[in-house]
């Protein structure tokens, strides 16, 4: 009640949050189109949380016409911020040329950004980049940190690459125990590729 009252008043942060209820169908009627409307209105007051939504929002087509475009430059906006969920979306899109050219040192600069912030998909994503040579000179030593530093919060793909790479002594030292270690547990959240490769494990002792 309190936060539909704060939103038709104009409350930035309450207009967020009544759109994020409306999307997940939290104590009123799930509407995708309002959800759009309120982020919308709360994203034009500069909220940065609200327009790394809508940017999600455009990207998938949810409440409103699929933009990709229009997802780059909110969650760009919301990356400026300093929002590091937005900041890891929007090196997927440099990275991919989703709505954006594509430019692997822009992935590399918003990639360091969010990883520095310690979020653990953008960390898991710098690790992605070191091991691939996107955007960045290919520094294995600087991938397995990154993993680390992710591995260590639960991100599943990161658990399981720290693994392999543990398994073949690739950034890491070699060490059968830490393979077996982050690869179980990234099998445990249900990765089909940590399960073969803990199989294989298994299979050479």
């Amino acid at each position: 009640k309190w936060t539909k009252l704060a939103a038709e008043q104009g409350h930035a942060d309450a207009q967020y949050h009544l759109g994020v209820m409306y999307r997940n169908e939290d104590g009123v009627s799930k509407d995708y189109y309002l959800s759009a409307r309120l982020t919308q209105l709360a994203a034009e007051q500069g909220h940065a949380a609200a327009q790394e939504h809508l940017g999600n929002m455009y990207r998938l087509g949810v409440g409103l016409s699929q933009d990709y475009v229009a997802s780059v430059r909110w969650t760009q906006l919301a990356a400026e911020q300093g929002h590091a969920g937005a900041q890891n979306q929007l090196s997927w899109m440099f990275q991919q040329g989703q709505g954006a050219p594509l430019d692997d040192s822009e992935a590399a600069k918003w990639a360091l950004r969010s990883a520095s912030q310690g979020h653990t998909a953008g960390q898991y994503h710098l690790g992605f980049l070191y091991e691939n040579g996107i955007g960045v000179e290919r520094d294995d030593v600087q991938a397995g940190k990154w993993y680390l530093r992710s591995a260590e919060r639960g991100y599943v793909t990161a658990q399981y690459r720290l693994g392999r790479m543990h398994l073949l002594g690739i950034g890491v030292p070699l060490s059968y125990t830490e393979a077996a270690k982050w690869t179980r547990l990234a099998a445990e959240q249900w990765s089909d590729d940590a399960k073969v490769q803990l199989g294989t494990l298994y299979e050479n002792g």
